[in-house]
C-alpha cells in the first residue's frame, strides 16, 4: 500500500447533501483544470513598439488617465504593456475610440473602482436595457490579450442591486450597472487569454461592429454573500453585429452563457464551459415595440452546460401587448452536454415574465425557422420532473415557426421517469416524440420529483485541489455504478483509500450504498459506516437513538408508511403539543416542506400528514412539536474521543429578500430554511463566538449526539431551541457532510 498523509475535512464544507452526475472524461470542473486543458499561448506581437504606464500604488490612486495616454502612444502599431503583479486602477470613464492597429498586452490587473456615484453619473449609456459602460472602446484592428486580469469588483453592485429593483428588464429599473468591457463600431477586435471577473452587469456589449474574436478567455462571476447572486452577468451580448468567433472559454456566472441580442449574424462557438449560467441564448428578442430585430446563421458545438436554471440551449421571444417583430433563423446547436441545467432545450415564446392568458391575447410576433438541435446528452436538474425540454411557439397566426428539429436527443431526468419532451405550436415533424403542455402525459411529467440536488462541480473540483495539496494523487469514481465497475476491473486494487463524498440515487438508504459497498469490498474509506449513516438517515430512528442516551429532542410520533392505516391519530393530541410540525422522515434538501408543515393550535393534522405519505410512500411521516428559537449549525471534526467542535453558525434571516414572495408566516425552521435556499437564498450564516452564553452547551451536546450515533471523521449537528430560547430543546442530526454523489480514491 503506497503510503498518504494524515487530513481532516476542516469547516462544515456546505448545508445540503446533493447527487453528483459524472461527466465525460477530460472535462475541466474549474479554471485550473480549464487552463490545463487549454493552455493559452499569447499570439506574436512581432518587433512594435513598447508603451509602459505606472501602475496604481494603491486603490486610490486612480490610472484613468496615464491609461488613456498609453493607448494613444500605442496606437498605430504600438503595444501597451501592463506587467504581472501590477494594479491599474481605472476611476474615470474612457473614451478608447478612433483607434488602429493597436496591441494590449494585459499580464497585471485592470480594477474599476466601485464608485456607483460616479459611475452611475457619468458612464456611458446605451439604451437597450439602460445600459452603462466604464469605457468604449472603437476603430480597427485592435488585440487585448495576456493572462491578467479585468477586474468589476461587482459585489457592491450586486448587493445594492438586489435590494433595490432586483431586475434588469423592470421597466422602473433605476439602478444601472457599468458593463465590464464595451466595443462600438470596430472592426477585426480579437480578445484572448484574459479574465473578466466580477463583472457588476454584462461581461461583454459589442455593438455596430464586425469581425470580432474571443479565444482562451475566463470569464467567473463570484459573490461573497451567500444571500446574493451576481445578476445579469451575461459573458457574451452582440448587437447589430455580425461576424462573431468564440472558442475555448471558461465562463462561471449567473446569467446567459452567450446572448446575441437585436441584429446579430454570423455567429460561431466551439468548446464553451458553462457553470452556473442560464444557457446559450437566442436574445432576448421583439422587446421593443415596433423594433424589428433578428438573430440568424448562428452555430454553437461543444459546448457544456453545468449546475445552471433554464436550459442548455435557449431561444426567448418577446410576448405582449408592446413589442416588436422579426425572426430568428438558421441556428445549429450541436453537441451540448447538460447537467443540473432545468430543460436541455427551452424555446420560449411567452417571454418576459408574462402568463399564458396574456401570451394567447398577445402572442409573440417572432418567426422562429430553421433551429437544429444535435446531439444533446446529460441530465436535467429535476426542476421539472421527467420534463427535459420545452418548445413553445407563438400562438400568432403571422408568426411562423417552422422546420425546428431534434436529432440524437438523450437528456435524461433524475426523476427516474421516462423523459418528456414538451412541444406547442410546432409546424411539421422535429423528430423526436413529443406532446403538448396542456396533456395528461406532460402535466404528469412535469409533476414527477426529484429528491435530492445535483453536485455543483466546483464543489468537486475545491476538494479534489485540497487533496492533491496534501500529497495525495486524485482519481474520481463518479458513483455506485462506476464503483460496481472498477471493482469487477480490479482497478481498486491501487487505492489506498476512499475519500466518500457520495450517495446513491434512489431509495430512503441511498447514503449508506457506497459504505457498504466499501465494506464488502474492505477499501478503507472517510466518514460514516453504512450502519450509523442508516440510523441518521431517519429521523424517527435518529430521535430513537437520542432518546435513549437521554439527549432532547423534540417530542414525536411516527405515522406509518402509505397503506398502513394503523396509526390512531388521538395519539397526537395525547402526546404532543401545538404548534406541530410534520416532514418525512428520510427526505433530505427540501422536498415535502411547505408553509403547510406547521400546525397550529385548532388544526388537524391528518390532512397534511396524509398528503406527505401519499407524496413520500416510502416513508414515515414524523409528527413533531414545533421549535421556533434559535437554530444552530455545529461543524464536528474527528472520532470517538477525539472528535471536536471546529465551528458553529447560525442561521440568521435577512427577511427583505424574502420581496416579491408569499412571506410565509411562520417561525423561519430548518426545514423551511432549505427550501428558501433552494429558490431564494433568503438568509446569511454568521458565525457563533465562544462568548455567546449557549456555546460550551451547544457544544457539549453536539459532541454527545455525535459520538453516540457513531459519526467518524467528520459531520454536521443541527441544534434548535425552543421560541422562549430556555436552554436547548432538540437536535437534529445529520450523519456526515457530503456534496455529491461521487467519491475519489487516493494513491
Amino acid at each position: 500500500m503506497h503510503s498518504f498523509r494524515a487530513f481532516y475535512l476542516v469547516g462544515a464544507l456546505a448545508l445540503t447533501l446533493v447527487n453528483a452526475v459524472s461527466l465525460p472524461a477530460g472535462v475541466p470542473r474549474d479554471v485550473s483544470e480549464f487552463r490545463d486543458k487549454h493552455p493559452y499561448k499569447p499570439p506574436y506581437h512581432g518587433h512594435r513598439k513598447i508603451i509602459t504606464i505606472r501602475p496604481s500604488k494603491n486603490e486610490h490612486d486612480d490610472a484613468s488617465e496615464r491609461f488613456k495616454r498609453g493607448v494613444l502612444k500605442a496606437n498605430g502599431g504600438g503595444t501597451l504593456y501592463l506587467p504581472k503583479g501590477k494594479t491599474f486602477v481605472i476611476g474615470k470613464v474612457l473614451d478608447l475610440t478612433g483607434l488602429n492597429d493597436i496591441h494590449i498586452h494585459l499580464d497585471g490587473e485592470i480594477r474599476f473602482t466601485d464608485d456607483v456615484e460616479y459611475w452611475q453619473e457619468n458612464a456611458w449609456y446605451h439604451p437597450f436595457q439602460k445600459s452603462i459602460m466604464f469605457w468604449k472602446w472603437g476603430g480597427k484592428n485592435i488585440k487585448i490579450y495576456g493572462e491578467g486580469v479585468i477586474e468589476g469588483q461587482g459585489q457592491r453592485w450586486w448587493n445594492e442591486f438586489e435590494a433595490g429593483t432586483g431586475s434588469i428588464l423592470n421597466p422602473d429599473n433605476k439602478y444601472y450597472r457599468p458593463i465590464l468591457f464595451y466595443a462600438e463600431n470596430t472592426t477585426n477586435l480579437e480578445v484572448s487569454g484574459i479574465h473578466l471577473k466580477d463583472s457588476p452587469c454584462w461581461n461583454n456589449f459589442i455593438v455596430s461592429s464586425k469581425n470580432i474574436r474571443y479565444t482562451d478567455v475566463v470569464a467567473t462571476a463570484l459573490s461573497n454573500n451567500g444571500s446574493i447572486i451576481p445578476k445579469n452577468t451575461d459573458f457574451m451580448n452582440t448587437m447589430n453585429t455580425s461576424t462573431v468567433h468564440i472558442e475555448r472559454t471558461w465562463v462561471n456566472i449567473d446569467d446567459d452563457c452567450f446572448s446575441p441580442k437585436p441584429n446579430s449574424s454570423d455567429l460561431y462557438v466551439n468548446t464553451m464551459y458553462c457553470n452556473g449560467t442560464h444557457g446559450q441564448s437566442m436574445g432576448s428578442l421583439g422587446q421593443y415595440e415596433g423594433e424589428v430585430s433578428n438573430v440568424h446563421d448562428v452555430h454553437i458545438e461543444n459546448v457544456w452546460m453545468l449546475n445552471g436554471d433554464y436550459s442548455g440551449a435557449r431561444i426567448k421571444v418577446w410576448a405582449g401587448e408592446k413589442t416588436g417583430t422579426g425572426f430568428v433563423n438558421n441556428v445549429t446547436f450541436k453537441n451540448f452536454w447538460v447537467t443540473r441545467m432545468d430543460y436541455g432545450i427551452f424555446l420560449d415564446s411567452c417571454y418576459f415574465n408574462k402568463s399564458a392568458e396574456e401570451c394567447n391575447k398577445y402572442p409573440s410576433g417572432m418567426d422562429i425557422t430553421n433551429i437544429h438541435f444535435e446531439n444533446f446528452t446529460g441530465y436535467t436538474s429535476g426542476v421539472y420532473g421527467n420534463a427535459v425540454a420545452r418548445l413553445s411557439c407563438s400562438a400568432s397566426e403571422s408568426a411562423v415557426c417552422s422546420n425546428i428539429t431534434l436529432k440524437d436527443f438523450n437528456v435524461e431526468t433524475p426523476c427516474g421517469g421516462k423523459p418528456v419532451i414538451i412541444c406547442d405550436g410546432m409546424h411539421g415533424d422535429i423528430g423526436v416524440d413529443c406532446v403538448p403542455y396542456e396533456s395528461e402525459e406532460a402535466q404528469a411529467a412535469l409533476k414527477a420529483k426529484f429528491f435530492e440536488a445535483l453536485a455543483v462541480i466546483t464543489d468537486i473540483s475545491s476538494i479534489t485541489e485540497a487533496l492533491k495539496r496534501l500529497g495525495h494523487r486524485v482519481v474520481h469514481v463518479p458513483g455506485v455504478k462506476d464503483l460496481i465497475k472498477q471493482h469487477a476491473a480490479h482497478k481498486h486494487k491501487h487505492w489506498d483509500v476512499v475519500f466518500n463524498y457520495s450517495k446513491g440515487l434512489h431509495g430512503t438508504a441511498r447514503e449508506t450504498q457506497v459504505p457498504a459497498l466499501l465494506e464488502e469490498y474492505q477499501i478503507p474509506f472517510t466518514f460514516s459506516d453504512a450502519e450509523t449513516l442508516t440510523i441518521c438517515g431517519d429521523k424517527a430512528k435518529t430521535k430513537m437513538v437520542l432518546d435513549h442516551y437521554e439527549i432532547p429532542t423534540s417530542q414525536y410520533v411516527a405515522v406509518p408508511k402509505y397503506g398502513d392505516d394503523s396509526f390512531d391519530y388521538s395519539e397526537v393530541q395525547k402526546k404532543l403539543s401545538y404548534p406541530l410540525f410534520v416532514k418525512p422522515t428520510s427526505s433530505s434538501q427540501c422536498n415535502g416542506i411547505t408553509a403547510a408543515n406547521k400546525i397550529v393550535q385548532e388544526q388537524d393534522p391528518q390532512h397534511e400528514v396524509e398528503k406527505l405519505r401519499s407524496q413520500f410512500k416510502d416513508q414515515e411521516i414524523l409528527i413533531e412539536n414545533f421549535l421556533g428559537g434559535r437554530e444552530f449549525t455545529v461543524a464536528i471534526s474527528g472520532t470517538g474521543e477525539f472528535a471536536d467542535v471546529i465551528g458553529i453558525s447560525e442561521l440568521v434571516w435577512d427577511t427583505h429578500l424574502l420581496r416579491g414572495r408569499d412571506k410565509i408566516h411562520i417561525d423561519f425552521t430548518t426545514e423551511l430554511s432549505r427550501r428558501e435556499r433552494c429558490v431564494n437564498k433568503g438568509f446569511t450564516l454568521e458565525n457563533v463566538p465562544s462568548s455567546d452564553p449557549l456555546w460550551e452547551e451547544v457544544v457539549e451536546l453536539s459532541l454527545k449526539a455525535y459520538t453516540v450515533l457513531g459519526c467518524r471523521d467528520g459531520g454536521r449537528v443541527d441544534i434548535r431551541l425552543t421560541s422562549e430560547e430556555q436552554g436547548i430543546s432538540s437536535l437534529r442530526h445529520r450523519g456526515i457532510v457530503k456534496l455529491s454523489d461521487s467519491f475519489f480514491t487516493m494513491y
